[in-house]
């Protein structure tokens, strides 16, 4: 009898280091990257119910989330308990969108442990998802933060809406608090130097986007507000600088090239270098070449940076351009008749220009300064014939 009993207790044994191998393989398959082979491994084990959750992951690892779901599923009706599968399960409807029933899983999990940041701050994410509940979020992201107010992501949540509603005052306790805990959280650092920017300090929203780009977040957006920031500090070198940037990770952006092109030309009107001129001619026709509407302003620009090199005849003719663009401004008539007076040696061309504006724009509030140029050469013409 006792032989009998063990061989039998010895057979349990062996069963249990089989099965156990197994699951120690499937871990093993998953841990290393292995998730296909680690589900299969995981389909073998006789005890499923305390491997679905498992399967599940390694379906959510290889990108099968409609599969993931299901077996979420499964773990949780099997284990209706436990709050962790429940979470993982709202978390993944919320990643494929399924907002409502994350929301159901949300408010199943508050019922269940009302004392848990986390489950109202995923209640609020559902909620701001849907957009037209916005309100309702920050009321579950402040709740989250009334139970634990470290919590980074809320924190962040909270800063990012009153950014939006520019209480800049309400954004800076909340960033201040949230990187008093983790200084590099560049979440937090984002909202803080765009808290700046927007309160028109670009001295602060400077040192704060600096500390993005400190940190390798390269982002097109951030060295076109540093290029911005330090143009308003009258730092133009390094306004060109952060805008070459910007300009390597989008050649063809049309704004930012004419503002390189302005930042050239305010550089080339403090030092009259040839080189910043040049720049600034090279960026505004790169801008011309890209752009599909109205482009009086451009030419003009492009027509202002000839005129400065006092290459008057180029200068016209771009300013011609920019009058076919909008043949009815009186203003680029105007700018025409000043390059056409520089350009001009003989007085009677010149008269001729300005009649020639005063008949077209009769009304014009430039006509005033017209006939003062007009009576300037007459009386210089009378002064001339006199002596």
């Amino acid at each position: 009898m006792n032989k009998y009993i063990l061989i039998l207790l010895l057979s349990i044994c062996i069963k249990a280091e089989a099965q156990f191998s197994a699951l120690t393989n499937a871990e093993h398959l998953f841990a290393t990257g292995n998730y296909s082979k680690a589900i299969e491994a995981y389909k073998k084990q006789p005890n499923q119910s305390a491997v679905f959750s498992k399967i599940a992951k390694a379906y959510i690892a290889i990108g099968n989330y409609d599969e993931a779901l299901v077996f979420y599923q499964k773990s949780i009706e099997a284990n209706p308990n436990n709050l962790l599968y429940k979470l993982e399960y709202g978390k993944l409807l919320f990643k494929v969108k399924k907002y409502e029933d994350a929301s159901l899983v949300f408010d199943n999990l508050i019922k269940t442990d009302s004392v848990n940041p986390n489950y109202y701050y995923h209640k609020g994410l559902c909620y701001a998802a849907t957009k037209d509940t916005l309100d309702n979020a920050q009321k579950m992201f402040k709740k989250a933060f009334a139970l634990d107010n470290k919590h980074q992501k809320v924190i962040a949540k909270l800063a990012r809406w009153h950014l939006v509603k520019r209480q800049h005052s309400t954004v800076d306790y909340y960033t201040n608090l949230g990187l008093k805990n983790y200084a590099n959280n560049k979440t937090l650092i984002s909202i803080k130097a765009q808290n700046y920017y927007w309160k028109e300090e670009y001295e602060n929203a400077a040192k704060w986007f600096e500390k993005l780009i400190a940190l390798n977040e390269n982002k097109q957006s951030y060295y076109e507000k540093l290029s911005f920031c330090y143009a308003q500090i009258y730092e133009n070198k390094k306004a060109i600088e952060y805008g070459l940037k910007a300009l390597k990770m989008q050649p063809n952006n049309t704004t930012n090239l004419i503002i390189q092109s302005q930042l050239y030309l305010k550089e080339a009107s403090y030092f009259n270098r040839k080189e910043d001129y040049d720049n600034a001619e090279k960026y505004i026709t790169l801008a011309l070449n890209f752009l599909d509407q109205p482009l009086h302003a451009e030419y003009l620009q492009l027509a202002s940076i000839y005129g400065q090199k006092k290459q008057y005849d180029k200068a016209i003719n771009y300013t011609k351009i920019a009058i076919d663009e909008d043949p009815t401004n009186d203003y680029i008539h105007y700018r025409l008749l000043l390059l056409k007076s520089r350009y001009y040696k003989d007085d009677t061309a010149k008269l001729k220009v300005y009649e020639g504006f005063v008949e077209k724009f009769p009304n014009s509030q430039y006509v005033e300064l017209v006939n003062f140029y007009r009576k300037k050469i007459k009386e210089s013409n009378f002064l001339k014939t006199s002596n």
